[in-house]
């Protein structure tokens, strides 16, 4: 672990990998790879604007130039160390021992030795990864997120893509998602073995900042909580996959780009507790979207707004569109000594409910 936190800052492996290795080879891979790239981005805008079976294709051409890459691509520095004299993933196994011309013709015992050991190799290479498995676990994945995206990779063949949108559905939003995941490991684990000599100078830079922007940020909320916590916390009855990405704390930091997701086509609530009572003018709303597949939002809800254990005011609304960029939205409250928020999401649009920011005014 320190050796990989250490790598992540100093890209010393990158740096070595780039100054062993030809640079026609690097110059090939790397323009294979921003192809790949492009095409993604291509068909993740796609996506947004509801455009499934032209985003899915483009989605499958990326992954095939990616799996090329990855298949070309040399194993990483920290690889080859650990791999000492081992041999390549790829490369013939030895043949196999000549039986002992000492041993008897007829003796059983012996057969069933080399039997044994025949069946042993033959389970052994049908439980063996795949060739793709192989090349991203050298290039540093972990061996079962390796697997998994080799498995996506590896059946590209087999996606089916309809012909036209009003024919996509779930299978499609799904085949989309999982390929999606699987080639953002597979890009991940190509970054290092694609960095120019400048782009990796700007990485540590880059990281280096990041760093003392963390260290400074944890300073600040050091400094908030010796003044006794925020001013509003958010809690909420489920969220998606149980992923902290998606909590309800997203609503509150002031950034839309960040969303609270509910399960899949499940209702349910977000609540704000105010450190102290106060006076709510407005509840200002900015809908969700799931701005990578556009597929979440909110659709009918309902604000309570409460004074101890008095509910004293119930509002209700309703986003009747699913739109890629969600303008807030105020809904007039004017109620005194409010200390609880309570937003209800009663129906969502698609596979579900999303939202991106709920702020008192």
């Amino acid at each position: 672990m320190p050796s990989s936190i250490a790598e992540f800052f100093t890209l010393r492996e990158a740096a070595a990998a780039l100054a062993r290795e030809p640079a026609p080879e690097r110059d090939a891979r790397t323009a294979l790879v921003r192809r790949a790239r492009q095409k993604r981005e291509a068909a993740e805008a796609l996506w947004s604007v509801a455009q499934p079976v032209e985003a899915l294709r483009l989605l499958a051409e990326a992954a095939g130039l990616f799996r090329e890459a990855a298949l070309d691509a040399p194993p990483s520095g920290a690889t080859l160390a650990a791999a000492g004299a081992a041999p390549a993933p790829d490369a013939a196994p030895a043949p196999d021992a000549a039986p002992d011309a000492s041993a008897p013709a007829g003796d059983a015992g012996a057969l069933d030795a080399v039997t044994s050991d025949t069946d042993a190799e033959a389970h052994a290479t049908q439980a063996a990864p795949s060739l793709l498995a192989q090349r991203l676990t050298a290039l540093g994945l972990a061996p079962r997120a390796a697997q998994e995206a080799a498995a996506t990779l590896d059946a590209l063949d087999a996606l089916h893509i309809p012909a036209l949108n009003r024919d996509a559905g779930g299978a499609e939003s799904d085949a989309f998602r999982a390929l999606d995941e699987a080639v953002a490991a597979v890009d991940a684990a190509l970054d290092a073995g694609v960095l120019t000599a400048r782009e990796i100078v700007g990485h540590r830079v880059a990281r280096g900042a990041w760093l003392l922007a963390v260290v400074g940020a944890l300073g600040v909320a050091g400094w908030f909580a010796l003044r006794g916590g925020p001013e509003v916390v958010a809690t909420a009855t489920a969220v998606y996959a149980g992923d902290p990405i998606f909590g309800p704390d997203r609503v509150t930091d002031g950034d839309t780009a960040t969303e609270w997701l509910l399960p899949d086509r499940t209702p349910g609530a977000l609540e704000l507790t105010l450190k102290a009572p106060r006076r709510v003018g407005a509840v200002r709303i900015v809908n969700g979207h799931n701005r990578e597949f556009n597929d979440r939002a909110v659709q009918d809800y309902e604000i309570e707004l409460y004074a101890g254990q008095r509910l004293v005011k119930k509002l209700a609304g309703r986003f009747a569109l699913l739109v890629p960029a969600p303008q807030p939205v105020s809904v007039r409250a004017d109620v005194d000594g409010v200390d609880r928020v309570r937003f209800v999401v009663k129906s969502f649009h698609r596979e579900g409910a999303a939202l991106a920011e709920l702020a008192l005014e």
